[in-house]
């Protein structure tokens, strides 16, 4: 007779390939939907339908059986519990803070990777066009939103602590340096008693409080204090929200939550659109739009040079001011298209590249710019 050990072992044995073999002959019950598409000319003979058919199921079967959707799941969530991901784009701090860990950014904000070239580069570029603007009667404004891992040091573990010198810090001093208007964020968002409420805590970016935060440093630092928007009416109540990207990466988004407020938008019929930008959507989906104050014949004429982080969080904030325009495009990476800023003949132009996005590529450069 065999020892409860052994039929233990000999139950679990069974288990594991009666899973094998249902996981193989029944779908997963937490796959998506998978709709087959084809982006090609329908196959033509008995032959070409067979193949497509074939195609279709493998595709099926690739997206539903065998475990598809939940081993991710499992693994994800035991992760999370642990406290450890194997994505390489994700980390968890304490407080079940997701990190992004892409594009070096851990090692930015820690002070482990210091691209002095590429940071100088950054600040040679905005010199030119802080140069250029000036010709035209408009000023330059430079802010860096900061990393999470540079504001929520409170959910750091011990070996992501910042070590200077810092790319961030060398990019405000020598932009200062060159006579160019900044604004520095991290100070002050670091300084803040609740950091948390400043960044999502399963997202790459900032709560919309991070933003209108940061939002009413900048327009005060470029002289426009009266820009300022309260957060209290600018934004609705805090409540759940779905989890984000980073929690998407590590395939738990459907059983995280985060919190946040939405943005107020504007009563629509203020603002008329403009066809000035003609840069096409960077990378295919950051589009840039432009807008004119119905009736306005005088004012301020904003342009943003931004990101994800802008791009939307913005542009309602901008809204409720006085302005006559208020423009955003990406920056491209450094390699804007300077066209699009004569276009839009700006008063002011606010340069807020993200931290892990400020050193730009040495081969970069926006067209049309003056090297000189």
């Amino acid at each position: 007779m065999l020892d409860k050990k052994r039929r233990f072992q000999g139950l679990v044995v069974v288990g594991v390939l009666f899973l094998a073999m249902i996981g193989g002959l029944m779908p997963d019950p937490f796959a998506m939907p998978w709709p087959v598409v084809h982006h090609r000319k329908a196959a033509i003979g008995v032959l070409g339908r067979l193949a497509d058919f074939m195609n279709g199921m493998r595709a099926y079967s690739d997206a539903n059986m065998n475990f598809a959707a939940s081993a991710p799941l499992l693994r994800g969530l035991a992760e999370y519990e642990i406290g450890a991901s194997s994505s390489p784009n994700v980390w968890i701090g304490r407080n079940d803070h997701l990190f992004f860990a892409g594009e070096q950014t851990t090692a930015q904000s820690g002070g482990t990777i210091y691209r002095q070239r590429r940071t100088l580069h950054f600040v040679d570029i905005a010199a030119i066009l802080a140069r250029e603007l000036a010709r035209r009667g408009a000023k330059l404004v430079v802010a860096i939103p900061p990393n999470a891992q540079s504001v929520a040091i409170g959910d750091l573990p011990d070996w992501a602590k910042a070590h200077s010198p810092l790319e961030y810090d060398l990019a405000m001093e020598e932009l200062r340096k060159r006579g160019i208007e900044t604004v520095d964020l991290k100070t002050p968002m670091v300084a803040k008693a609740h950091r948390r409420s400043l960044y999502l805590r399963t997202d790459t970016h900032w709560r919309t409080f991070g933003a209108v935060f940061a939002y009413n440093l900048v327009v005060s630092g470029a002289g426009h204090p009266e820009w300022k928007a309260d957060p209290a009416t600018v934004r609705g109540p805090v409540a759940p929200i779905a989890a984000g990207d980073l929690a998407r990466q590590m395939g738990i988004r459907p059983f995280l939550t985060d919190s946040g407020a939405p943005l107020i938008p504007v009563p629509a019929g203020e603002w008329d659109k403009l066809d000035i930008l003609r840069s096409p959507p960077f990378e295919g989906v950051f589009d840039t739009y432009a807008y004119a104050r119905r009736g306005a014949k005088s004012g301020a004429r904003v342009l943003m040079l931004g990101d994800s982080f802008t791009q939307y969080f913005w542009l309602p904030l901008f809204e409720r001011t006085d302005a006559e325009r208020i423009g955003w495009m990406h920056h491209s990476n450094c390699t804007f298209d300077y066209a699009d800023v004569e276009r839009f003949d700006p008063t002011l132009v606010i340069w807020v590249p993200t931290e892990r996005e400020m050193p730009c590529p040495l081969t970069a450069w926006p067209a049309g710019l003056p090297h000189q």
